[in-house]
């Protein structure tokens, strides 16, 4: 079961619903996760069972982008719980640690992710 994840900033910058993780039909093939696309100004899913570099999924884009579990995209953890937590098969997990992020919009470590449910 995946989850629903919020992101905002204090600029106003949002996505309201981001479906991460993977159901339970697709979980062996597509594992979302939160990346940031710096060419779109967005935080946009790409599926991290595929091969890197991970790609851009706007099909004007397609440019890299840079997961947001990465330490250099966030600043100190607010919390110790993650706010989110994947296990792909077979592969490392993926933790969002519960902390400021970059922002795509105006580039300040103020955006935070929620946790708002599960999706399958």
């Amino acid at each position: 079961m995946g989850s629903i994840l919020i992101a905002e900033c204090r600029c106003g910058y949002t996505e309201p619903y981001l479906e991460v993780g993977g159901g339970m039909r697709n979980f062996m093939k597509s594992s979302r996760v939160p990346a940031l696309c710096r060419k779109c100004k967005k935080v946009v899913l790409v599926n991290e069972l595929l091969p890197e570099p991970h790609r851009c999924p706007k099909s004007h884009c397609r440019s890299k982008v840079v997961l947001y579990n990465k330490p250099a995209l966030r600043r100190e953890e607010i919390e110790v719980y993650p706010v989110f937590t994947w296990q792909a098969p077979e592969n490392q997990p993926f933790i969002l640690p519960n902390a400021y992020y970059l922002c795509p919009r105006c580039n300040a470590m103020d955006l935070r992710f929620y946790n708002d449910g599960d999706w399958d």
